[in-house]
């Protein structure tokens, strides 16, 4: 059971395993986590029910409908411990159970194995019950660490999407300066080569030297600026 991370396939592995080995007719898997849906319970006495069930099985473990009985009837009236049986029999008795398994995880009941009768009729012998027992602790172990798993695999979804969240922003903001920089540089650039362009045909018309030199620093200016801004924008 240990192996199993995934808390569907858990509980279909453990009514598996009951079904095979006691032949009983139904399984019911309650988690600690799963709301009533049991249209015979109201939800205000179906949480009474679990705080009773946790009282009664911290040390005793496995709960036979028959044995409740037997205990109902050898227990005082009107006392606290009677009051807890009566309302864990008249749950059970509704969900037709003759036998409820509390499963156990860091010594807390994280949920409850619902078990309906055998196909045979017969009882459930004390074999049956050790063997639950065995089967509650590996349940526990399994279902804390499928719950651990959902936890880390819901933690790696939402950082995968925080993920792709910053990286899409990072995107708009490096498009966005991309844009920015392209405008720049054409805002800058084109003066400059209206700049270039003009000096080219002032030159081809220019004869005295030393007007020419004065050009080519005209020239050697523009070009120093082109490759400043260029510079500055990459």
């Amino acid at each position: 059971l240990s192996s199993t991370l995934d808390l569907e396939k858990l509980t279909i592995s453990v009514d598996g395993i009951i079904r095979r080995t006691l032949k009983v007719d139904k399984t019911l898997f309650i988690l600690q986590t799963s709301r009533n849906t049991f249209k015979e319970i109201s939800s205000e006495d179906f949480h009474l029910f679990m705080s009773k069930v946790v009282e009664k099985t911290k040390d005793e473990g496995v709960i036979v409908f028959q044995e409740l009985r037997h205990q109902i009837q050898n227990t005082s009236p009107n006392t606290k411990e009677r009051k807890a049986y009566e309302i864990i029999e008249s749950t059970l008795q509704k969900l037709e159970t003759a036998v409820l398994v509390p499963i156990f995880s860091k010594e807390k009941v994280t949920a409850l194995l619902l078990l309906k009768k055998k196909l045979s009729g017969d009882a459930f012998a004390q074999k049956d019950i050790e063997l639950l027992n065995i089967l509650s602790h590996q349940a526990g172990v399994a279902i804390e660490n499928a719950r651990l798993y959902e936890e880390i695999k819901g933690y790696s979804k939402t950082l995968e999407q925080k993920v792709k969240a910053r990286t899409r922003e990072l995107r708009r903001l490096y498009d966005a300066q991309s844009r920015f920089t392209a405008d720049i540089s054409h805002q800058l650039q084109t003066p400059l080569a209206i700049v270039r362009g003009n000096v080219g045909l002032i030159r081809s018309e220019v004869k005295d030297a030393k007007h020419r030199e004065l050009l080519d620093t005209t020239d050697k200016t523009v070009d120093g600026l082109s490759h400043m801004v260029n510079d500055l924008l990459t």
